[in-house]
């Protein structure tokens, strides 16, 4: 497994030509704009073009490999992924689109058949802006609230659903809500925090947490 990742606007010209390609938009047209967010908008899905970079660097050949996308509203992207020949699954707290592959189900709170059905089993987990949207320090400053009571909890959880060379993937234009010793404290034996990335006109910090680093 390579302990460094590459992103160069080349590579990024490159992949994006699959958001216009005949494939994706046959699997973009099956999941029309529920609620006017933005998803609806092809453009849109050329910020998952980065997990895919960071998934092809990883795991080399993607065909057959388990993955895992948490915050999945809209599953274009994985849709897309299982195309390829991907094992793909998605869980959201509201998904738009439940089917066959996609749940309504809370990282922080997962039922014990799915933990006990899917333990050790993902080659990746990733997650695009599902965290820090749904924890930051103003929230909590203006509710008293926290969104995410036991961060640790969820970082371990994801451990525990990865396989033993897994890795888990977190896209993000706020920084990670996770510090490097909760993933160390989860089980994972690095982390690359790559930042910042430009790309499609915004900043990105790209988060990868490695389960076991061979």
């Amino acid at each position: 497994m390579e302990n460094y990742l590459l992103f160069d606007n080349k590579l990024y010209e490159n992949k994006m030509k699959i958001i216009k390609s005949q494939k994706f938009r046959k699997v973009f047209a099956k999941y029309p704009d529920k609620d006017g967010s933005g998803y609806g908008d092809i453009n849109y899905w050329k910020y998952y073009v980065p997990i895919l970079v960071a998934i092809e660097q990883l795991v080399g050949k993607i065909e057959g490999k388990n993955i895992l996308e948490i915050g999945c509203r809209y599953p274009v992207f994985l849709d897309y992924l299982n195309s390829l020949g991907t094992k793909g699954q998605g869980i959201d707290i509201s998904p738009r689109y439940e089917n066959r592959f996609v749940q309504k189900m809370n990282i922080s709170n997962l039922n014990k058949q799915f933990i006990a059905k899917n333990k050790g089993k993902f080659d990746v987990i990733y997650e695009r802006l599902t965290f820090s949207r749904w924890y930051d320090d103003e929230h909590e400053l203006k509710t008293g609230k926290k969104r995410f009571e036991h961060k640790e909890k969820i970082l371990k959880t994801i451990n525990l659903l990865l396989k033993r060379n897994g890795t888990f993937i977190l896209l993000d234009d706020r920084g990670t809500m996770f510090t490097l010793k909760q993933f160390v404290d989860a089980g994972f034996e690095k982390c690359l925090f790559e930042m910042p990335i430009l790309f499609g006109g915004k900043t990105w910090n790209v988060i990868v947490a490695y389960k076991v680093v061979n």
